[in-house]
């Protein structure tokens, strides 16, 4: 009696097997790592994607140490076993092992070895553009965030000096996410979409803006607790909107954001810039901090005109005109009052005073833009006058006001402890810390897990 079940279960297990695919895993499809290898002890990690898009092989490089970054997004070229894809160092030719899935070959000026592996968890996330109404004009976002309902920490990120587009930060978009972190972006007053003139915005109207645009992100139902991650000048707009909102900021992250003001601002820029990145004497530190004080005089236009006009023939002449900005420079008498600085006349302190939420500063030990034993001292002096305790500030040594670190040829010297002589190659990357301490910042205030 036992035989046919026995035979029905052979008969079962043999269907099971047969409906399954045999597959030799070999095919570039996938996801691969591996790094570019300079002077057999330095490398820089990276990954690749191998995925079709319009019956055509694609590839996305991204370089795991620059977190600021999208990844490299090519066509990718084969023939027999040559690979050439596309990366940020140019066209990376590799060879192909396809016995155990392995590559190597070379990207400009680096070795380079690749392997197929396991792709890493991410959680699924939801993309959505939307419009933000400004009052007088409409401007364009996009949200990113974890699937469900929520609800998720939620941060605007703002952009600094200039008009930005909303692309400019979809990396970190995608990292922040990843921690479960709702992310919202969004074009600035003067980007050509919004039909605004960039050269006429002002901080006023930028702040004003990001106070509209919190509260209508704050009517999602996805949101949780709602911050601001800044970076430079967007470090003056953010607690100035927080000030001005009525929606509640329930924490802000400044990333090579001021504390100072803005004229206090240019002129400690121009001292770090003409002495240390230009190496010029004290005459030439004078002229500019001179140029500095004279765009936000009271007097004449004419007489500050022909004023600046004097210091930037000087400028010229004694190599410092490279610390000023396109916008720094008047095209006339009567152009005098659209200068930058003197649209945007504003001290922080106030609003910094103001702010009762968890703040965290991000400042760069090589950061001459926004020199960091200036901002900390009077982020220093502001929260002690307000009382204020759950605030944290970090410098990030040898990170410049972008938070990188360039290419460089490092000697380390010798080292009597172990009679060994080091040198090595330090590829481009962003700052460590630049990302981290925001992570963790973000979990200690229980903001994530």
């Amino acid at each position: 009696m036992k035989k046919p079940c026995c035979f029905l279960l052979l008969a079962l297990l043999t269907s099971v097997v047969l409906a399954q695919d045999i597959k030799f895993n070999s095919e570039l499809d996938g996801y691969w790592t591996g790094a570019l290898i300079r002077q057999g002890n330095s490398v820089q990690n990276f990954s690749v994607e191998f995925y079709e898009e319009d019956d055509t092989l694609r590839s996305a490089c991204h370089i795991t140490d620059w977190a600021y970054y999208s990844p490299k997004i090519g066509v990718v070229k084969q023939e027999g076993r040559v690979v050439t894809i596309e990366s940020d160092y140019g066209p990376m030719t590799l060879l192909l092992d396809s016995a155990y899935a392995e590559m190597v070959g070379k990207a400009n000026f680096a070795p380079v070895h690749l392997k197929k592996g396991l792709r890493p968890p991410r959680r699924v996330t939801v993309e959505e553009e939307v419009k933000f109404d400004l009052g007088d004009i409409t401007t364009y976002g996009r949200i990113l965030r974890p699937a469900g309902k929520g609800p998720f920490p939620t941060l605007i990120l703002v952009a600094g000096r200039g008009c930005e587009r909303v692309s400019t930060f979809y990396e970190k978009e995608e990292l922040l996410t990843q921690y479960g972190v709702a992310v919202v972006t969004y074009e600035k007053r003067g980007t050509p979409r919004t039909g605004f003139p960039c050269e006429k915005t002002t901080m006023d109207q930028h702040s004003a803006d990001l106070a509209r645009v919190t509260e209508q992100v704050a009517k999602n139902r996805f949101v949780g607790k709602l911050g601001y991650m800044s970076g430079s000048a967007g470090g003056w707009i953010a607690p100035k909107a927080a000030a001005e909102t009525r929606a509640g900021v329930d924490f802000m992250i400044t990333v090579a954001g001021p504390s100072t003001s803005v004229k206090q601002q240019q002129i400690d820029c121009s001292i770090y810039y003409v002495r240390d990145e230009l190496g010029l004497d004290q005459n030439a530190i004078d002229e500019a901090v001179q140029f500095c004080e004279l765009e936000y005089s009271d007097e004449a236009p004419e007489v500050i005109y022909r004023k600046l006009m004097i210091l930037l023939d000087s400028a010229d002449v004694n190599g410092w005109r490279d610390v000023l900005e396109d916008s720094d420079i008047p095209a006339s008498a009567e152009a005098i009052d659209q200068l930058w600085v003197r649209r945007n006349r504003y001290d922080p302190a106030a609003d910094f005073k103001a702010f009762r939420g968890p703040f965290l500063s991000i400042l760069g030990g090589d950061d001459f833009v926004v020199p960091y034993r200036e901002n900390i001292a009077r982020f220093k002096e502001i929260f002690t006058a307000a009382g204020k305790t759950n605030y944290r500030i970090v410098v990030l040594p040898s990170a410049g006001h972008g938070m990188e670190h360039w290419h460089t040829n490092r000697d380390l010297g010798f080292e009597r402890s172990i009679r060994q002589w080091y040198t090595y190659w330090k590829f481009d990357r962003v700052a460590p810390g630049a990302m981290d301490e925001v992570i963790a910042f973000l979990r200690d205030y229980g903001f994530i897990e």
